[in-house]
């Protein structure tokens, strides 16, 4: 499923795709979204929230049964310095920073994004100081979700916490 940015607005995700692989991509991601009743079952006591995490955690940052997935911009230290512009929803160090004291507050959550520590920033540590599980899910090409390592090297990481 694409997130479009965090805000399911197109034109964040698809800013500076040919029209065609605009088309594509929109396409694909609308037939997603068509096949969600026949996943209702499966779905039948999820909450899906798309905005501002905040509000989630006040409401159920403690409460350990219920699970929070939290997908934030990438860390800034992470990303490519002339590709900062390509999202309509970007975080500075601070808000990342935040984001993990506030979790360190919290029960039953998992956070993915790449590792900041990689570049040589601790922003994450915390977490793991405080018992979050580093999960290495492997590395991703850009554009895909396969396993292959030609040509990009980033790793995806989770962390999460019982």
């Amino acid at each position: 499923m694409l997130s479009w940015s965090g805000n399911c607005q197109k034109d964040g995700y698809l800013k500076g795709r040919t029209e065609e692989d605009a088309i594509k991509i929109e396409n694909d991601y609308f037939r997603k979204i068509k096949q969600l009743p026949k996943k209702s079952h499966v779905l039948e006591d999820i909450e899906v929230v798309n905005g501002s995490y905040e509000p989630l955690l006040i409401k159920y940052g403690a409460d350990p049964r219920v699970v929070k997935y939290i997908d934030p911009p990438y860390h800034p230290i992470t990303r490519h310095q002339a590709g900062l512009d390509i999202y309509d929803l970007e975080w500075k160090r601070k808000d990342h920073q935040k984001l993990v004291r506030e979790l360190l507050e919290c029960r039953s959550w998992i956070l993915s994004g790449y590792d900041p520590f990689v570049w040589g920033c601790e922003d994450y540590l915390p977490l793991e100081k405080a018992g979050a599980r580093k999960v290495n899910l492997g590395v991703f090409r850009s554009g895909t979700n396969s396993t292959e390592t030609r040509n990009f090297n980033k790793e995806e990481y989770l962390w999460i916490m019982k």
